[in-house]
């Protein structure tokens, strides 16, 4: 049975890790992010490449013990379908181990993102579901001798992928019913913060000058 540490980071502490284990390329481009929302989604990719573990979002939460998903001889990478689109991968909850190939295509790309403003003032497609969809196919078109397809993709499925040392899981909605995207007490985070997606209607995403903080109140 495996063993987990519970950590939940604070924006300082997430500034920090960022600052301390990564090079200027990407120090720059999570600095250049005005919305707290796109430095998460950043954050998350970064954290899960160096360490490894199941990330959850602060409003998810878990339906089952993580043993009864995770056990140690199938922890390499697993995601899930979105819930409400099935052609979109859900990046509210990762899994994986240290280094995996997939969560470093998925830091590639969005620091690319970034680096060229691929999608002003666009978080889903800059930082977050879209760009992990994104990244999932070019990962998985790169490491495996077929494609990757979505169109059967039903509720409840597990579909391990092995080529090589590359290994992977896709599980279904929810992660098959192991958690939950939105716990029934989580609009109570946000009581006395304003959303991300209203003061991006106030800023750009990206950074014109050197350095600004995001807005002290913005939430996912």
């Amino acid at each position: 049975m495996m063993d987990y540490e519970y950590r939940f980071f604070l924006d300082d502490e997430m500034d920090k890790f960022v600052t301390d284990h990564f090079d200027e390329e990407v120090v720059e481009c999570y600095n250049k992010l005005r919305v707290r929302k796109a430095r998460v989604d950043l954050w998350r990719y970064l954290v899960l490449y160096t360490h490894g573990g199941v990330y959850l979002d602060m409003d998810a939460g878990l339906n089952l013990p993580i043993s009864y998903l995770v056990d140690e001889g199938d922890n390499d990478a697993i995601i899930a379908i979105d819930r409400k689109n099935p052609n979109v991968f859900a990046h509210w909850a990762i899994a994986c181990k240290p280094a995996h190939p997939l969560l470093k295509e998925v830091v590639r790309l969005v620091v690319n993102n970034i680096k060229h403003n691929k999608y002003p003032d666009d978080i889903y497609n800059m930082t977050g579901g879209g760009a992990f969809t994104q990244a999932v196919f070019c990962f998985h078109r790169k490491h495996f001798e077929y494609p990757l397809s979505t169109e059967n993709s039903d509720v409840y499925m597990d579909i391990r992928y092995e080529y090589k040392d590359v290994k992977y899981r896709i599980l279904g909605s929810d992660f098959n019913g192991h958690m939950s995207e939105k716990y029934v007490e989580s609009p109570y985070l946000f009581e006395s913060h304003s959303r991300w997606n209203d003061f991006q209607n106030t800023v750009s995403l990206l950074l014109c000058d050197d350095h600004k903080d995001p807005g002290e109140n913005s939430s996912d």
